[in-house]
């Protein structure tokens, strides 16, 4: 087999302009906190000493703190010179088996979503929305 490479050439009357910016490496860990308030729906069946689980619901994330930097057209910009909304809505979901140990005891596992529906971020044009998965792993001791 022989590679063939064909190159058209196309008539153009339009001007294109091609901006490069170079930056430095830079190590950075960014951190944004928010306050979760969540409104959880459970549902569950039992089977034995067995449950099994599915919660999740909408969440109000409520902005605690910023710390960090962002790329901009003149370097880095701090997260805290950004707009960010105070306020942002979310959402969790979480799938659980529980196995009761004893009369008050019980250890779960599941997998877990969690993540923002909108934009934490105002200005600039940046998009910013945080979603994570996960397991969670639980120990549970029932008062009577």
């Amino acid at each position: 087999l022989l590679d063939t490479v064909i190159q058209v050439l196309v008539g153009t009357t339009d001007e294109r302009t091609t901006t490069l910016i170079r930056r430095n490496a830079l190590e950075r860990r960014n951190r944004s906190s928010y306050l979760e308030i969540p409104l959880l729906f459970e549902a569950h069946a039992q089977r034995g000493a067995w449950t099994f689980a599915l919660r999740g619901g909408p969440t109000i994330g409520i902005l605690q703190g910023l710390r960090g930097a962002l790329p901009s057209n003149t370097g880095y910009t701090k997260l805290s010179d950004e707009t960010f909304q105070h306020m942002v809505l979310g959402y969790t979901v979480q799938a659980r088996v529980n196995h009761q140990l004893g009369p008050a005891w019980s250890i779960g596992l599941g997998p877990a979503l969690r993540g923002q529906l909108t934009n934490s971020i105002d200005s600039n044009g940046l998009n910013r929305r945080s979603h994570a998965a996960g397991v969670v792993i639980g120990l549970s001791y029932r008062l009577q």
